[in-house]
């Protein structure tokens, strides 16, 4: 029944319910008298009983919605209540409670339309009661109070409904709006986030001072506390939603161990502090269960714990609770040596947007959200997750979750002791070398500028590298063969990155398939499983880390290495990200002069063709590929640091057709003007950087971006 699509069932109950409540009495005024009238009120209730319990067996045979069985149910109550009424007017006129219950229960079941219908049949059955009635005459005023009520309650009652319904869609409108911003606000963080802290990577492996490497330092842990920061408002959208599900799949505990450590081990350093992580020699290595969702719940533990501790150390333990044959509980444990929490504020602790330090005054910064994202996803797992005090002072969470063990254990546990960085190489591109044969890659991207830094990365990686600037051609690069693997932009006007691999997977019916890495700055779980569902290898939210993106292709390749050889360090630079300092910082990672001056020149006939694209979808009157054009003019004036031009293809992208039909010519030229500003302000920027910025010369001196300020 809790399936079924309405609640006539409830119905059906109350009416069996009532039906017998009124037998009961009706049997009870027997005793005490005798005559036709009792006779008949009885039988009258017992053929009301009957239908009821028709009714009942009528849903159980066939549960879905029917008109016809509401209808008789109401007839057959008014009828019934009509008649009890009219066989016994003073001992049954509490009955007409019971009408109006009914008539309120019909229409908050089912709605204005049957409120109305009740609401007229309860009238007609109450006034041939007082028509026919000598009890209900002698009582004009107060029968026709009754009647009137039985008008005016419900019509009350439904105007009600309907402002409750009015305000439940606006809800429900404002919260979808809601997630359509969390979702444009993601996008937009993660592109500048990308670009810090790719960039803040690439300075921390150059030879810098300890002045700089203390500045590049404080510019990397800031950045992923910011990113942190944006994961859980966007966690804790999708937790309100309801839309997170598990994808149980095999994983290695040991990965998972030291992946967390990896992510969170500079910002333990920047605070002097030990951080360990560890397993007992029980605990098994092969599980089966939600990898990313636990991962997920450790990080926000473990980084909750290094930002409250100011001195000492942060401790993750995995124990083993119990074992069965089907799998095993386990605990993981976060102890810390820092400010501690009151007994007060513990049962609070878990709650969204709650912290310790709440006040004006607090001294740690963050959302409150990473324990209660943390709490669900381990109820989501089966598990619980808890807080205790730490003997030695500060804090102690907890998370018991079940798992099912793989039949595959491999006999040395990995335990991870305090600063475990047991690498083979420190420079990820090295060490993937070591790992994946050159491979041939196809990059394809709207952008030339975002397909020159991935080339670069992958040839320096080892790797041959094929571009293609829309989905078109891509598919045409496919078809002459030779790619053993794809990365694909997610968004690229007109074949999309996801319609590439639908296609893709039709070319290669009944052959091996190629496999493909997605990348995107939308961070939606939507996005995510649109991609999977397509086919995709992997999908990478950006910014993403030169080692994480070259892990997964020596994972989508199923490359055999030591799992002690994987460490994550580095970020993929992306130049899509508006920072003023771009040209400045692609001069310093070494790509030469040639490199900087086509990388600009490319960008400045990127964005004229833009521009033409423009004035040619304004003529169209196709504000939809007029809004495609903004965007992509957007990325490259962002590139360049011409933030006027992307300021104004922002409001293009929002602007209404109504808008775009009246000013599409005014702001085409106005581009045009911009952007001739840009290209001589470009020019001069690359002289100056060429001129006042030799080769491992990191000096900044606050420059600044062509249209910067």
């Amino acid at each position: 029944m809790s399936g079924r699509p309405d609640s006539e069932h409830a119905q059906a109950i109350v009416r069996l319910v009532i039906a017998s409540l009124l037998l009961s009495y009706l049997g009870w005024l027997k005793i005490g008298e005798q005559g036709t009238n009792v006779d008949l009120t009885l039988a009258v209730m017992a053929g009301e009983a009957i239908v009821a319990a028709a009714i009942m067996v009528a849903i159980l045979l066939k549960p879905g919605v029917s008109h016809v069985r509401r209808w008789i149910g109401m007839i057959t109550d008014y009828a019934t209540l009509a008649t009890l009424m009219l066989l016994k007017p003073a001992e049954l006129s509490p009955l007409y409670v019971i009408i109006l219950w009914v008539t309120i229960g019909n229409g908050m079941r089912y709605g204005s339309r049957y409120l109305i219908s009740a609401s007229v049949l309860a009238s007609l059955a109450f006034l041939s009661v007082v028509a026919f009635s000598s009890y209900w005459w002698q009582q004009p005023f107060l029968a026709g109070g009754l009647l009137l009520g039985l008008f005016a309650i419900p019509l009350y009652l439904s105007s009600l409904l309907r402002d409750l319904h009015r305000v439940t869609e606006e809800a429900k409108r404002a919260n979808e709006a809601k997630s359509r911003f969390l979702a444009s606000m993601s996008h937009e963080f993660r592109s500048p986030l990308n670009g810090i802290i790719g960039m803040s990577e690439l300075l921390r492996n150059m030879k810098l001072n300890a002045e700089q490497r203390e500045c590049a330092e404080v510019i990397h842990a800031s950045a992923h506390t910011l990113l942190f920061l944006v994961d859980d408002v966007l966690d804790i959208s999708a937790i309100e939603a309801g839309k997170l599900k598990r994808k149980d799949a095999d994983f290695e505990l040991p990965d998972v161990l030291k992946r967390v450590q990896q992510m969170l081990q500079p910002q333990a350093d920047a605070k002097s502090l030990k951080l360990s992580v560890a397993a007992d020699e029980r605990v098994p290595s092969s599980l089966h269960g939600d990898g990313a969702y636990l991962t997920q719940i450790l990080l926000n533990l473990t980084h909750n714990a290094i930002k409250f501790t100011s001195t000492g150390s942060v401790a993750l333990q995995v124990s083993l609770l119990e074992e069965g044959t089907a799998g095993a509980r386990l605990r993981f444990s976060v102890r810390d040596t820092g400010i501690g929490i009151p007994d007060e504020h513990k049962q609070r602790i878990f709650q969204a947007f709650e912290q310790v330090d709440s006040g004006p005054s607090r001294r740690f910064g963050g959302t409150g959200l990473g324990t209660t994202i943390a709490q669900t996803l381990a109820r989501l797992m089966g598990g619980e997750l808890g807080l205790d005090d730490n003997p030695g002072g500060g804090s102690h969470f907890w998370a018991d979750i079940p798992f099912e063990v793989r039949v595959e254990q491999v006999a040395e546990q990995h335990g991870l002791q305090a600063g475990g960085k047991v690498v083979a190489f420190d420079d990820p591109f090295v060490r993937h070398r070591a790992r994946v044969r050159n491979l041939r890659i196809l990059v394809a991207d709207d952008q030339h500028a975002n397909r020159r830094v991935l080339v670069r990365i992958l040839e320096k990686a080892g790797h041959a590298v094929l571009t293609a600037t829309n989905g078109d051609e891509a598919l045409d690069r496919f078809e002459g063969g030779g790619i053993d693997l794809a990365i694909l932009d997610m968004h690229m006007p007109q074949v999309s990155g996801i319609d590439v691999i639908k296609h893709l997977r039709y070319m290669q019916a009944g052959t091996a398939r190629t496999p493909v890495i997605v990348l995107s700055a939308d961070a939606t779980p939507q996005a995510a499983e649109q991609a999977r569902a397509a086919g995709a290898r992997a999908f990478l939210t950006k910014p993403v880390a030169v080692a994480r993106l070259l892990e997964t292709i020596a994972d989508a390749v199923k490359a055999q290495v030591d799992p002690q050889e994987a460490k994550a360090v580095g970020d993929l630079v992306e130049p899509s990200a508006p920072r003023s300092e771009l040209l400045e910082e692609l001069a310093e990672m070494g790509l030469g002069e040639e490199f900087l001056v086509s990388f600009v020149d490319q960008c400045l006939k990127d964005a004229a063709s833009c521009l033409v694209r423009l004035g040619d979808d304004g003529r169209r009157r196709d504000w939809n590929d007029f809004r495609d054009g903004a965007h992509a003019l957007k990325g490259i004036s962002q590139n360049l640091g011409a933030w006027v031009i992307a300021e104004r293809c922002q409001q293009i992208m929002r602007a209404s057709d109504e808008f775009l039909v009246r000013d599409h010519g005014r702001l085409v030229e106005e581009l045009g003007t911009q952007l001739h500003v840009a290209v001589q302000q470009s020019k001069r920027e690359v002289e100056r950087i060429l001129r006042n910025q030799p080769a491992g010369d990191t000096g900044r001196g606050g420059g600044a971006g062509p249209e910067a300020s």
